[in-house]
């Protein structure tokens, strides 16, 4: 097997830098997920948008892994696991996709997992399984409990996006029947798993800044649900060069007359310090970060201007929950920041994200013309939504008891959470 184009000398680099960043986070008391998202390279969503990037599917081309076959794939993956936790034994959890996205044929999903979940039963029980619900069988969430193997369902939270904080009421009919996101059916009774919970904020809050404590409180209360005791969200940038090639140069966000930061994340300070402190202690009442911004932009400047950030961020999830199209659900897609969503006929067609809160645009039409709200049924309407632009979708902080310590926030993009 071949890591193309890789030489020895930065494996063992890369190697190292994995082995540092593990330890630097165990001793800020931070734990570590590996996420592991493609088992056989065959093109198509696995190619990350990339011009031509399918069209590399079974060919020696740098960046991808050769020599995997759909024969070798099961010994393979078992000894390469096998492998990577010789290599770094201090990880603390595997995070796998597991339907079709990863490479895997229908076919292939349930008896390449039950090779799997047997052989990390065989050498290492006790690690944490993250198990991705999108395509993912009764039949191999079962395999994995059965073998005593410590496995949590993973699942997104609002489409690839940042909606409301709380659950979708009634999700999109195009997905009510599958587990693409939301709970779906996955709350079953007795209980014999975790929810995790992912925020895919990538799809929404990727280039403004971002901070409103009020929805971090709400959004942590909300991850309690079946027991739940974790979630992860985005960082910001996570999608950044998202769809260009690998070896392309990264853009620069800001022109450099207009840069105030040695590294771009510093941006994003806030985004940090509220999903940090908030979903550890949802009963902060902020005064380290009214202190932060105080010391950043002046004692007559510095509370206005959180203030301020705190409203605008409240804008792209409640468009992203009222009034988006739901073809955007994906990351690759949807970007609410940039958006136009379309010409008027094709955002007319839109159906939303909650078809229980909110009225689409078709209905309102309807209801206006029949002089009737029977279509209504207390869902909210879009002029409605409009007017109420002006004013926070939610106005008091939610106060859950107690500290949640529930957050995890994943970098590079939706995988490897830590």
């Amino acid at each position: 097997m071949e890591l193309v184009g890789t030489t020895r000398e930065q494996q063992a680099k890369n190697t190292a830098a994995f082995q540092a960043m593990i330890r630097m986070a165990h001793e800020r008391g931070i734990e570590v997920t590996a996420g592991i998202w493609d088992h056989i390279y065959r093109g198509g969503v696995q190619g990350g948008g990339i011009p031509g990037a399918s069209e590399n599917a079974g060919k020696r081309v740098p960046g991808l892994v050769w020599g995997v076959t759909a024969d070798n794939l099961a010994p393979y993956t078992k000894a390469a696991l096998r492998r990577f936790i010789e290599v770094f034994p201090e990880i603390d959890a595997i995070q796998f996709r597991m339907h079709d996205e990863s490479g895997l044929k229908a076919a292939e999903i349930q008896p390449f997992w039950h090779d799997v979940f047997a052989s990390i039963r065989q050498t290492h029980p006790k690690l944490r399984l993250d198990l991705r619900a999108k395509g993912l069988p009764d039949a191999v969430i079962e395999d994995a409990l059965d073998l005593g193997l410590p496995a949590t369902v993973s699942t997104k939270y609002w489409m690839e996006q940042m909606g409301l904080p709380f659950h979708p009421t009634h999700i999109n009919i195009e997905n009510q029947r599958e587990r693409r996101h939301s709970y779906a059916d996955l709350l079953r009774y007795p209980q014999r798993y975790r929810v995790h919970w992912q925020l895919w904020s990538g799809g929404t809050a990727r280039l403004l800044l971002w901070g409103d404590p009020d929805y971090v409180r709400r959004f942590a209360a909300t991850a309690r649900l079946y027991d739940g005791n974790s979630f992860e969200v985005n960082e910001m940038l996570a999608t950044k060069m998202l769809g260009e090639p690998h070896d392309e140069k990264p853009l620069e966000i800001l022109n450099p007359q207009y840069r105030y930061y040695d590294y771009e994340f510093e941006r994003y300070w806030h985004f940090y310090r509220a999903w940090g402190r908030l979903t550890y202690n949802p009963e902060d009442g902020g005064g380290a970060w009214e202190h932060e911004f105080t010391q950043r932009f002046g004692p007559q400047a510095g509370i206005p201007v959180m203030n301020a950030l705190r409203l605008a961020s409240k804008v792209l999830p409640a468009i992203v929950a009222a009034s988006y199209r739901y073809q955007n659900f994906p990351t690759t897609r949807g970007w609410a920041e940039m958006n136009r969503q379309g010409s008027l006929p094709e955002y007319a067609g839109e159906e939303g994200s909650d078809i229980q809160q909110f009225l689409n645009v078709r209905e309102e039409a309807k209801s206006i013309v029949e002089g009737s709200d029977t279509a209504c049924a207390g869902r909210k309407r879009p002029a409605a939504g409009s007017r109420r632009s002006r004013t926070p979708f939610w106005s008091k902080p939610a106060r859950p008891r107690g500290p949640s310590g529930l957050g995890r926030t994943t970098s590079s993009g939706p995988p490897s959470p830590t």
